[in-house]
């Protein structure tokens, strides 16, 4: 028989774990994947958006931003130490003190911003963004997954299959 601490002990875990439920159903996290082919500007968007969202940015079409909604927006340490941190300070300074592009993602990154926001019903709420940037050659690699080197290839592929193959001269 389980004794009165033991309630208590097991009592005090499991309000524990509804008030974790419940401060993640009221302040969400939502995990955003950007990728896309290489040189597609992946970088300069993550980095526009975020610099556009911490220093007050313009997005007439963003309702909640141009409506006032947004009490702030600011960085907060990544959930996972293992996954590189997106490198925003040094794209921004790329891009406006250097006015050149930043160079091209070579693995994957991450970022967190925590968004400070009203609803519309008035409601104070947090959001946690955790923005991932994919390199661009990731998208290009995925049909090639589960097919062998010489098979890439449709000549090589027509030889192994028997059939003739005829080059014309071009």
């Amino acid at each position: 028989m389980a004794s009165f601490s033991d309630i208590i002990e097991e009592a005090r875990l499991s309000a524990r774990a509804m008030l974790d439920y419940g401060d993640s159903f009221f302040n969400p996290t939502v995990r955003l994947g950007v990728t896309g082919l290489s040189r597609a500007g992946k970088t300069v968007f993550i980095t526009a958006l975020i610099h556009g969202l911490t220093r007050g940015g313009r997005f007439p079409v963003f309702e909640p931003f141009a409506s006032g909604r947004i009490a702030q927006a600011r960085l907060a340490p990544q959930p996972d130490d293992a996954v590189p941190r997106f490198d925003y300070e040094n794209h921004v300074r790329t891009l406006i003190e250097e006015r050149r592009w930043p160079n091209s993602t070579v693995d994957i990154s991450e970022l967190r911003l925590v968004i400070d926001y009203q609803r519309q019903n008035g409601a104070d709420r947090t959001l946690t963004l955790d923005i991932v940037d994919y390199p661009g050659e990731w998208l290009l690699d995925l049909p090639l997954l589960n097919k062998r080197y010489l098979r890439l290839n449709p000549v090589f592929d027509r030889i192994f299959q028997g059939t003739d193959v005829h080059f014309r001269p071009v």
